[in-house]
């Protein structure tokens, strides 16, 4: 297992936003119904140089919208299924906006033979982040890089202050 810092600043997200209270399945409802809609905010979406769109966010917070790690040990807490869009985007009925706040990260690649909620390797960066004293001081986010098909989660280590 790889770390590497990676660092984010403030962005913007629109999504399907769901509860999770230990059963991560409407996990997979939040990106059906996503997936589903993405056309009501495609005016809105992010796009690169060759106009796709880099990743989706599976964005995390506690469930004040502090973006505090998630109770529980981590398997409680709001979920939104999610793409990085314009900072003025206006969420359509039914869609949820988050301003995620900048964060340095370490970014860990998901281990290919890991379950759909990458649980082996959360688990395993948690306890090397205990080991070597290190505090994730924010909700762990989940990334999927669209071009190479890979998922990360990116465990906020330092909040960047704009």
């Amino acid at each position: 297992m790889e770390f590497e810092k990676y660092t984010k600043k403030s962005f913007v997200l629109l999504g399907m936003e769901g509860s999770v209270h230990g059963d991560p399945i409407i996990i997979l409802k939040l990106w059906k119904y996503a997936n589903l809609r993405h056309e009501r905010i495609e005016q809105y979406i992010i796009r690169n140089e060759e106009g796709k769109i880099d990743g989706v966010w599976g964005a995390k917070s506690d469930f004040s919208y502090s973006f505090k790690p998630w109770e529980n040990n981590h398997t409680e807490g709001i979920y939104l299924a999610g793409v990085e869009c314009v900072e003025d985007a206006e969420p359509p009925r039914g869609w949820d906006k988050w301003i995620m706040p900048g964060y340095e990260y370490i970014k860990v690649e998901c281990v290919e033979d890991d379950n759909l909620f990458n649980e082996m390797t959360f688990n395993e960066a948690m306890q090397y982040f205990d080991e070597n004293s290190i505090e994730v001081i924010a909700s762990v986010q989940e990334y999927t890089d669209l071009k190479t098909r890979k998922n990360y989660l990116l465990f906020p280590i330092k909040e960047l202050k704009d």
